[in-house]
């Protein structure tokens, strides 16, 4: 019993608190307190990526960083542009 749900539950808390962090990131950087990845084109940026990187038949880390680099691709255009 705990060597299967101990890692869950320490995974399941470790993603929790990045998300969490990076939400509260997010908030901050653009003082909007109702700020989320939707509205910034984060995920339409890394979803980009993905398809890309499936696209070019990439295996399945470049496709993973090729999303995250288009995410912060498109935070950085949406920055720029506000």
């Amino acid at each position: 019993m705990l060597q299967v749900r101990t890692p869950r539950i320490v995974a399941a808390l470790a993603v929790g608190a990045a998300l969490a962090a990076a939400g509260a990131a997010f908030q901050n950087l653009f003082k909007n307190p109702l700020v989320s990845p939707d509205i910034l084109g984060v995920s339409g940026g890394a979803a980009f990526g993905a398809v890309l990187g499936i696209f070019l038949a990439l295996p399945i880390l470049a496709i993973q960083g090729l999303a995250f680099a288009f995410g912060l691709l498109a935070v950085e255009r949406v920055y720029l542009i506000a």
